[in-house]
């Protein structure tokens, strides 16, 4: 399996609140993201409303066959019934991995529910992931949406219907989060450097093109080299940084 190779699992939801817009612009952001998979990413859709379901038994291969597939179902799709996002959630989370995956769910929703600390605590809880969200809609729960973010290492983009592009847009957003993310579970060995008062104290994934960006103070002169440790896919990598 190539560095860098990704399991994503689209997470729709398909309750009666999201009917219209909000569905119709999940189910174009997500077609258009299967068109950008790498050729070694593996997929799946899990759906959920009152109950919940997946359109393949376990993660596909990007096959021309599977994304057809994909896409067929996402045509079909139609909003209905109540929201029980953690069923879903855990559903998804229980399947078998492929360490040598990076694991990224990403989730559609407008966040009507009345459970977000239960699912806050799944995405906190399972740090080998990576959780993304699309909030989609004119009164998304951002609560909800942020925290997804948050507690799970990842990112969130809201769409709005005023956006005539927002299908574009998103799906060029969600490209940009999840490509090509070069160390994960980052840990900064300083080596011996006498620094205090780190900032941020948690270092963030590093995707392709972006900086990592550290704040110290140093209590006097010093010099040296620190190390930046973290996975690439299923192996371990370091990269020192000389420090003046």
């Amino acid at each position: 399996i190539p560095e860098n190779s990704a399991v994503l699992i689209y997470m729709m939801d398909v309750s009666g609140s999201m009917h219209g817009i909000p569905l119709d612009a999940s189910k174009e952001v997500v077609s258009k993201s299967l068109d950008t998979l790498r050729p070694d990413d593996i997929f799946n859709i899990v759906y959920f409303a009152g109950s919940n379901g997946q359109v393949f038994d376990k993660p596909a291969a990007n096959t021309p066959e599977n994304i057809s597939k994909a896409k067929a179902f996402l045509k079909q799709q139609q909003a209905g019934g109540g929201t029980e996002m953690v069923a879903g959630m855990e559903r998804a989370l229980k399947a078998e991995h492929n360490p040598a995956y990076l694991q990224m769910y990403t989730f559609f929703t407008d966040g009507f529910i009345g459970n977000e600390a239960d699912i806050h605590r799944l995405a906190k809880a399972h740090t080998e992931a990576r959780f993304f969200a699309f909030g989609l809609g004119s009164s998304v729960n951002r609560h909800l949406i942020d925290g997804i973010g948050e507690y799970g290492r990842g990112k969130v983009h809201y769409c709005f219907p005023r956006d005539a592009k927002m299908g574009d847009r998103a799906a060029a957003t969600f490209y940009d989060m999840i490509d090509s993310p070069v160390l994960c579970d980052i840990d900064i060995d300083w080596n011996g450097l006498p620094v205090e008062d780190v900032y941020p104290n948690k270092v963030h994934d590093l995707f392709a093109g972006q900086p990592i960006q550290l704040c110290v103070r140093y209590p006097g002169p010093a010099e040296g080299t620190l190390y930046i440790n973290g996975p690439r896919g299923a192996r371990q990598g370091t990269s020192p940084g000389p420090v003046k």
